[in-house]
């Protein structure tokens, strides 16, 4: 008697399982869950037609799961189409910025060669290269493209690059800053336009908003500081930082157009490189920003 109740409660419990296994919503669960796995460089390879991924499950008839399905179905065809709407979308915006920024540096480069002399103009190249630089890696990352991680990047030449370029951006600035690498031969991974665009936007931000005197900017294998002396970062600013929403980030000042922007990109380009990126005030005076290389 007892072996036919062991065995009834196991074929009872097998018979479960093979129902749930060919469940309609069981089925469309398993493949929604799929679909969240996807990357993002699968979802813009998407190439006409675009075929629900729940076309194939049949629903036996089963009323629920049948709207369930349609509901899948129209969701993910909306998502289809903002996906390629995006994409058109930046790659206009990416020609659009382009065109002037080559006029501009063509204009430059010809007024360089009547007035050699005149390091404003040297200025004008510099910043279009930076900025044509800059726009292309922003393309990059909207169409969600593959990104190689894998440059050998001497974060400390890198470093003095981003300090000299910024600095040459305010032509009355003299604040102090200091470079301290232990090994000045240190590399990391890493794309290094897009650690170039976090550097740069950090640095910056610091020299333009802090109301430092000097920042320190130290370097090793594992990771990267900068710290300033200077007023520190609102509290509301390291509240919403917290926030895994990137557009949830405020801006440092109120007087300060695009430096939200920018603290969401260097967050973005933090995540892209498998940073981790924390800020804090130091008990005395100022801020210290730092960077994990090795963040999982």
């Amino acid at each position: 008697m007892l072996t036919l109740i062991i065995l009834y409660s196991v074929l009872w419990i097998m018979n479960r399982r093979a129902k749930e296994t060919v469940s309609p919503v069981s089925q469309l669960a398993r493949r929604l869950t799929k679909m969240g796995t996807l990357n993002s460089s699968e979802l813009t390879e998407l190439t006409p037609p675009y075929n629900s991924p729940f076309s194939d499950i049949d629903t036996l008839n089963n009323i629920e799961a049948l709207a369930l399905k349609n509901s899948l179905t129209e969701y993910h065809q909306t998502q289809i189409e903002y996906i390629i709407r995006e994409q058109r979308f930046t790659a206009e915006i990416s020609h659009e910025l382009r065109t002037p920024m080559s006029v501009i540096k063509a204009s430059a480069q010809w007024l360089e060669l009547q007035h050699p002399d005149m390091p404003h103009i040297k200025r004008i190249i510099q910043s279009v290269n930076q900025m044509t630089l800059i726009s292309t890696s922003l393309l990059t990352i909207a169409r969600q493209q593959h990104i190689d991680l894998d440059d050998d990047i001497r974060i400390h030449t890198l470093t003095k690059r981003c300090v000299k370029d910024v600095k040459q951006s305010f032509l009355d600035d003299h604040k102090y800053i200091d470079i301290s690498t232990p090994d000045q031969n240190i590399v990391i991974k890493g794309h290094e336009t897009l650690v170039y665009i976090i550097l740069c936007n950090l640095i910056r931000n610091a020299i333009q908003y802090s109301q430092a005197s000097s920042l320190v900017i130290h370097a090793d294998q594992s990771h990267l500081t900068l710290t300033d002396n200077g007023v520190g970062f609102p509290n509301e600013l390291l509240a919403s930082f917290q926030n895994t929403d990137d557009n949830n980030i405020m801006p440092y000042s109120p007087s300060s157009e695009g430096y939200g922007i920018g603290m969401v990109l260097v967050k973005r380009l933090c995540h892209i490189q498998n940073w981790g990126l924390r800020l804090s005030n130091n008990p005395s005076s100022g801020a210290t920003i730092t960077l994990s290389f090795n963040h999982i």
